[in-house]
């Protein structure tokens, strides 16, 4: 495989990773994902890729949002 393409890979894959167990380290981040991650799922299942880009989008900026949120707590 591509060397180059599987270090992109492998830090894009670490800092989500990061990005996650910040996120879900939020009390109420658990059932907020999985409300987010249902909506996806179902548009994708409705074959509605409007809805699931929508969706995906949505989830990723509040995830980081709260990953922000925290580090920035943590921060002080």
């Amino acid at each position: 495989g591509n060397r180059v393409l599987g270090s992109m890979l492998k830090q894009l894959h670490n800092r989500i990773v990061l990005l996650r167990r910040t996120s879900l380290s939020e009390e109420d981040r658990l059932p907020e994902t999985l409300h987010e991650l249902t909506s996806i799922a179902e548009a994708l299942l409705a074959r509605d890729e409007n809805a699931a880009g929508k969706a995906a989008l949505h989830h990723v900026r509040q995830a980081a949002r709260t990953a922000l949120r925290v580090m920035r707590q943590r921060a002080r």
